[in-house]
């Protein structure tokens, strides 16, 4: 491989990482899409998009003579040009069906923050080579079903942030390349069964921010290489037992921000390989010892901001030698067993603040060895104990602030005798 081609390929990894970093989410905090601010501008000529030459800057024609877009169209050399077209934010409403008809070699297309409303099949026939495709924050409501058959090569595509309610069956059937699809952010409500049945290679999935209420049974079977699921802010009630059927080597997915409040015995015993499972932001209101079945490799569990009353036995007996943190917080709990954290050999991190836990078994976390942050903060706890933790000796981290009983000096001094324990609250800090 010459030093030019290497050159273009850690551009374009470089520009896919940054890209990474500046849009890993497409929403605002509070989980609504980001308005796209854009004003209507034409598309740039089929000639001025297939000029070559050295880096440049080009003053496009455009359907609006009112208007001036200046756009860089990026070429290393004659024999390496048009790897790279950045044209985000350029107010673009409309790409003719010739636009790109030359630009065969072209591998990074950024197309972003336009004013795209539709993605139609002429305009994408030749390019064979496109790697990457960012179409997010635009207005596009629609995808013709066959309008990126060509994209033989695509390995990244995001459309995020933009006004999609439905995708049709065919719409991904050629891209087997696939390694991420973006499609947060939209207005989908269902999802064909068979949407994703080509994209073998596909590894991250992002869906989250839309209003989809229910999952086909079987509609992810064919994603075998998926590692990363996020279904964020959905409106999910159930997890039904062939939900998540062919994700044998997903790691990581999350829940957050639905409204599950039941789970089917079985549902997630598939998930052979998931290190992380994010339960947070739902309405479950119970757990029990056979709901965690099958995750054999589960490390972190965030069941925090749920409807939860208390912590069972054995609730966590499934996951018991592999789980490492588990966050209860903002719950209603007013009861956590005895037995809740048996064989849990591997846990180094409980979060039970803010929720209304009024009493404790001395021994309940004792039975953790490798115990390092355990918060009990803001509940309604009138008593503790220094003895509760006596066995806690890689202990480092304890909040007992905001509780009922009034911290004491030899309490204190108490759990200071751990010397690992460098990070003791007591009291609530005052600002």
């Amino acid at each position: 491989m010459n030093k030019k081609l290497i050159l273009i390929c850690v551009l374009v990894q470089f520009l896919a990482v940054v890209r990474s970093e500046l849009n890993t989410d497409s929403c605002s905090a509070n989980g609504e899409c980001n308005e796209n601010l854009n004003t209507h501008f034409g598309a740039p000529t089929t000639e001025i998009l297939t000029r070559e030459g050295e880096e440049k800057e080009i003053e496009p024609q455009t359907t609006n003579s009112t208007h001036e877009v200046k756009m860089k169209l990026i070429s290393i050399d004659n024999s390496e040009r048009n790897r790279i077209l950045i044209l985000s934010y350029k107010r673009i409403a409309y790409i003719g069906p010739q636009s790109f008809s030359n630009m065969i070699n072209l591998e990074y297309l950024d197309l972003s923050y336009n004013e795209l409303t539709s993605v139609s099949s002429p305009s994408w026939n030749n390019m064979t080579s496109l790697k990457s495709l960012y179409l997010e924050s635009n207005l596009i409501h629609s995808i013709d079903s066959t309008a990126l058959n060509r994209l033989v090569s695509l390995e990244r595509l995001n459309l995020s942030n933009n006004s999609l309610t439905v995708i049709e069956r065919t719409t991904f059937a050629n891209l087997t390349n696939l390694d991420l699809l973006d499609l947060s952010c939209n207005k989908l409500t269902r999802l064909d069964q068979y949407l994703f049945n080509s994209l073998r290679n596909l590894t991250y999935l992002d869906l989250s921010d839309n209003k989809i209420d229910f999952v086909e049974p079987m509609t992810f079977v064919e994603l075998t290489s998926l590692k990363i699921l996020f279904f964020r802010n959905n409106l999910i009630r159930s997890v039904h037992l062939f939900t998540f059927a062919g994700l044998n080597y997903l790691t990581d997915l999350s829940l957050q921000s639905n409204k599950i409040n039941h789970i089917e015995e079985g549902s997630l015993e598939m998930l052979e390989s998931l290190r992380d499972l994010d339960l947070s932001r739902n309405e479950i209101t119970q757990l029990n010892a056979t709901m965690f079945n099958g995750l054999k490799t589960l490390e972190t569990l965030r069941l925090d901001s749920n409807q939860l009353s208390e912590i069972p036995a054995a609730a966590f007996s499934a996951v018991s030698a592999t789980l490492q943190g588990v966050d209860l917080a903002d719950n209603r709990i007013t009861r956590v067993d005895k037995n809740a954290f048996d064989g849990l050999s591997e846990l180094m991190e409980v979060f039970l603040s803010n929720n209304q836990i009024d009493s404790l078994d001395g021994e309940v976390f004792n039975k953790i060895p490798h115990l390092i942050s355990l918060d009990l903060s803001n509940n309604l706890l009138e008593e503790f104990r220094s003895d509760m933790v006596k066995d806690l000796k890689e202990l480092s981290l304890l909040y007992l602030f905001k509780n009922k009983f009034a911290p004491s000096k030899d309490l204190e001094q108490e759990l200071k005798l751990n010397q690992k324990l460098s990070d003791l609250r007591l009291y609530e800090e005052i600002h």
